[in-house]
């Protein structure tokens, strides 16, 4: 477990600097993604951070796998908004 989390910490905060500093990232086909997209997206990296940081190391199994999930499927977000259309 603490592999996965530090794993997730290192990859959504790279994540999160790089979408910050490069946003034509996430264009597919010259369109920007929708503010619906961009905010779960956003949310799924700050889940990353924050449970990859170990705040959440206390809360019930369940829960930070949960995060974990959501922060692993926000980066296939990415991973999925960044390749050519």
């Amino acid at each position: 477990m603490n592999a996965l989390r530090v794993t997730t910490f290192i990859t959504c905060l790279i994540a999160a600097l790089i979408v910050t500093f490069w946003p034509v990232l996430l264009y597919r086909g010259g369109q920007a993604p929708s503010h619906t997209q961009v905010s779960l997206l956003l949310l799924g990296l700050c889940i990353g951070v924050v449970y990859g940081s170990g705040i959440l190391a206390k809360a019930p199994r369940p829960w930070q796998l949960a995060c974990a999930v959501a922060a692993w499927a926000a980066l296939l977000g990415i991973g999925w908004r960044s390749l050519p259309a």
